[in-house]
């Protein structure tokens, strides 16, 4: 057996409670519920299925690998949507489902046991567009609507976006035909056949399609607050858009994450990360990863006690990423730090501290942003054994009283590039790279 198959074989299968639910008028508006066991309301993640906005199908998720059952173990509820499917249904109405699937899940979250405040959706490819657009449109939410669906809001606190299209404009996206194709899976999505057809949409069409340009819309105010991670596949040393060409003719490149990641940065968002790098079905790296995204989600949905500062070293922004592992309370012996990072990083460090800097500070002036005295003599623990995959860092907070209430920071910092590549860490001539930093705060 294949080690990737043989590894999804050891995850425990997940069993719906409720299924072929219908929350909306259309055959196709169906979905499936996972409930996390709980005493207390859990936070809930939608899954929005993949195929090219005309085929796929709910509860399907092997693409996943194993991220679906991994969020799900960390106590939180999946629920997986069907959505009308081009051609019988176009744009906008796959976009308008899933956002009314937000709607009723929040109608239903008393039933089902979910916290209305901590719904997120996940995504590959098509899916992932209409994650994206959801989070990113405004509040649908009408409180004098006779409907009670249409009554809740269909906001979502974070968005999981794997491979997923962010912007149709010509500028990002052209379709070059292929022998014996049928065009571009978007065309087929605005029920378009040529190129000719495909130029006749209005730019305005394809901008209110895109969740780049809805990012810094009419809800860019509330949108700086969604959290926000793209995984593609790709060149973890990439650092920006404008590395990579455009316009793309592959609606899943690692340029849909960057300028995305780059849209929300722009209005102000300080949790919008892309993770560039191994293939989550790659046999070598997937199960990591799905470990990362659920532990990413987790921080998310969990916690209003964690957040995040800066975007670590200009220049060096890499795909890594600290999450809190368990709960940061006093006397929790096993909490701890996970961090995952993509790429062949030989070596680096998670530091703590009790103190953060408050402005870009470089202590040591060698062109690596600090957000916290690394000297400092509240430091209290350090590690320089991270590799290429996962660090944990063991954190066990003391029984002490007098711990609750205290803040505590955590950066990551790394070797951005193999000793002696030709490729540096600008301004770094030492190709060390930080993280953003972790907040944390013991209640």
């Amino acid at each position: 057996m294949p080690a990737a198959a043989f590894a999804l074989f050891l995850l425990q299968a997940i069993t719906p409670n409720f299924t072929d639910v219908p929350y909306g008028s259309k055959p196709l508006e169906k979905l499936d519920v996972y409930m996390a066991p709980s005493p207390t309301p859990t936070p809930a993640v939608i899954e929005i299925h993949p195929g090219g906005w005309s085929s796929g199908a709910k509860s399907s998720f092997s693409d996943y690998g194993g991220a679906i059952e991994k969020i799900y173990s960390r106590g939180i509820t999946i629920v997986s949507i069907n959505y009308p499917l081009a051609p019988a249904d176009l744009y906008p109405v796959q976009n308008l489902s899933c956002q009314r699937a937000v709607q009723f899940v929040r109608a239903n979250a008393q039933a089902w046991n979910i916290d209305p405040n901590n719904i997120a959706s996940i995504g590959m490819s098509a899916g992932a567009h209409l994650g994206m657009w959801v989070g990113m449109s405004p509040d649908a939410g009408n409180a004098s609507s006779n409907d009670p669906v249409l009554q809740q809001s269909s906001r979502l606190r974070a968005i999981v976006s794997i491979r997923g299209p962010s912007d149709f404009t010509s500028q990002y996206y052209k379709y070059v035909p292929q022998p014996g194709d049928h065009g571009s899976p978007i065309w087929q999505y605005f029920g378009v056949t040529t190129q000719h057809q495909w130029d006749g949409i209005p730019v305005a069409t394809k901008q209110a399609a895109s969740p780049r340009y809805l990012a810094s819309g009419a809800a860019s105010v509330i949108n700086a607050n969604v959290s926000f991670l793209a995984l593609h596949d790709g060149d973890a040393t990439i650092t920006s858009s404008t590395q990579l060409p455009a316009p793309e003719t592959n609606v899943h490149s690692l340029i849909f994450g960057m300028i995305m990641r780059e849209a929300l940065h722009a209005i102000g968002s300080i949790d919008a990360e892309v993770w560039a790098g191994t293939s989550i079905e790659d046999p070598t790296g997937s199960f990591f990863t799905g470990d990362m995204i659920a532990d990413w989600l987790n921080n998310r949905l969990r916690s209003s006690s964690l957040s995040n500062y800066g975007f670590g070293t200009p220049g060096c922004y890499g795909s890594l990423f600290l999450v809190t592992n368990g709960d940061a309370t006093v006397g929790n012996p096993n909490f701890s730090i996970n961090c995952y990072i993509a790429g062949t990083n030989p070596l680096g460090a998670v530091l703590f501290d009790t103190y953060i800097m408050p402005d870009y500070s470089d202590p040591f002036g060698i062109g690596i942003r600090l957000w916290m005295y690394p000297l400092s003599t509240t430091l209290f623990a350090m590690d320089a054994t991270l590799t290429a995959g996962t660090l944990n860092l063991s954190a066990p907070i003391p029984n002490n009283p007098m711990l609750s209430g205290s803040v505590f920071y955590a950066q990551g910092l790394s070797v951005w590039n193999g000793i002696g590549t030709p490729v540096g860490c600008s301004p770094s001539p030492f190709q060390l790279s930080t993280s953003n930093v972790l907040r944390f705060q013991i209640p």
